[in-house]
């Protein structure tokens, strides 16, 4: 033990004997046993939490260590886990007592403790020494994901040589029925023909020599004329198509 719990004492042999079960295994150091996230001891019940701490303050007995128990959210015991570091390091003075009442604040220092506070708490636990049994649920089990085998890269390849066939067969007849669809039999176009092949009554043969050069140029104005129009609905249905 160090000179601030034992005192300078130069005979040994006034020493107190230990009790049983105290520092059984001394490593020549000191140990100490943090617990952190005490605030999760909410979750356990009595019973519970007392055989966790039995078996806890037995393992710190025998190799003669502190226990503390600390908690961050909730700020337990992080001053005082500092303080007696320092205590404990270089020999400052260090006042605070034992705690082991609130569950998430205990503080066993090195030296308190013994078997006949311990059996304080066996006394309420008749079965305190047995092992805890699990609190949580079985785990599910979980489905094993089916393994996908990558192809080979000529498989896969081919494969999809042969979807861009089909696709492209199947598109193939649409996009040629749209561009060879026949122009309309309402354009311009197409009326003037259909006029010019139309049988027209018979009339008394004009000699060549009277035609009139006025009925050839208007003639020839609504010809310009129709393929004009002609010309601007073809350009008008491509435009259609691409888009």
């Amino acid at each position: 033990m160090s000179t601030s719990v034992v005192g300078n004492f130069a005979d040994e042999h006034s020493l107190l004997p230990l009790d049983q079960g105290t520092l059984i295994e001394n490593c020549g150091v000191t140990f100490m046993v943090v617990i952190t996230k005490s605030d999760l001891g909410k979750e356990f019940t009595d019973a519970q939490f007392a055989k966790i701490s039995i078996q806890l303050r037995k393992l710190c007995l025998s190799l003669g260590a502190t226990l503390i128990f600390t908690s961050t959210k909730e700020s337990k015991n992080i001053q005082l886990l500092q303080k007696y570091i320092v205590h404990r390091s270089f020999g400052t003075a260090f006042t605070s007592a034992a705690q082991v009442i609130e569950r998430d604040s205990i503080f066993v220092p090195a030296g308190w403790d013994g078997e006949k506070k311990i059996d304080i708490i066996r006394e309420s636990i008749p079965d305190a020494d047995s092992a805890l049994e699990p609190t949580r649920d079985k785990l599910r089990p979980v489905a094993k994901e089916q393994l996908i085998e990558a192809e080979e890269d000529q498989a896969f390849l081919k494969k999809l040589m042969d979807t861009l066939a089909t696709s492209t067969t199947s598109s193939g007849p649409k996009q040629r029925t749209m561009q060879e669809e026949p122009a309309d039999k309402d354009s311009p176009l197409a009326n003037f023909f259909s006029n010019l092949l139309k049988d027209k009554p018979n009339k008394p043969a004009v000699p060549a020599t009277s035609a009139q050069p006025m009925d050839s140029a208007a003639t020839q104005a609504q010809l310009d004329r129709l393929l004009k129009s002609a010309q601007s609905s073809k350009a008008q249905a491509s435009r259609d198509s691409d888009a």
